[in-house]
């Protein structure tokens, strides 16, 4: 961002920004994410993820910018419940711990921040403009991969008295 011109206060307000829409969002994005399907809170976050990479990639101005965290915090709001509530049902189906599966997920994304931190440091020797095209690459393939590929697992329904059933 600044190497596009912004200042530093730009910067903050713009994370400032971020924050308040996380902090808006949070309660009806988990409540859509318990109510309705992990599984489409997670494709959703990877979506508003790839839109933030591109945004962050063409943007020039202060309202560009502001633009593309918008989607940054949709996605990371999104993503913030839904993904552990998914590992933790996983772990229910596969009578396996949830600890044990919390934990291999932790371990397999600090391994894959290593590892995508090296490659892009390299990349960024030659243009920082490539990297997020590159990434936002990658999460569209996550976003493809996670349609196809990722079980919506939901937790036991509760049966609901017939006093508060709507």
């Amino acid at each position: 961002m600044l190497e596009k011109g912004l200042t530093l206060i730009d910067i903050g307000i713009i994370k400032s920004f971020q924050a308040f829409v996380m902090m808006a969002t949070d309660i009806p994005l988990g409540y859509f994410a318990d109510r309705k399907s992990y599984k489409i809170s997670i494709i959703l976050a990877a979506a508003f993820a790839v839109t933030w990479l591109f945004f962050i990639s063409i943007s020039t101005s202060f309202y560009g910018f502001l633009l593309a965290e918008l989607f940054n915090a949709l996605s990371l709001t999104l993503i913030a419940g839904a993904y552990n509530a998914l590992l933790v049902q996983y772990a229910k189906t596969k009578i396996t711990s949830p600890k044990k599966v919390l934990g291999s997920s932790s371990q397999y994304n600090y391994i894959g921040m290593f590892v995508f931190s090296l490659i892009g440091a390299y990349f960024a020797d030659y243009s920082s403009q490539y990297i997020w095209y590159i990434s936002a690459f990658l999460m569209l393939m996550t976003t493809i991969f996670s349609l196809f590929f990722l079980d919506d697992l939901k937790g036991e329904k509760e049966e609901k008295s017939a006093f508060f059933y709507f």
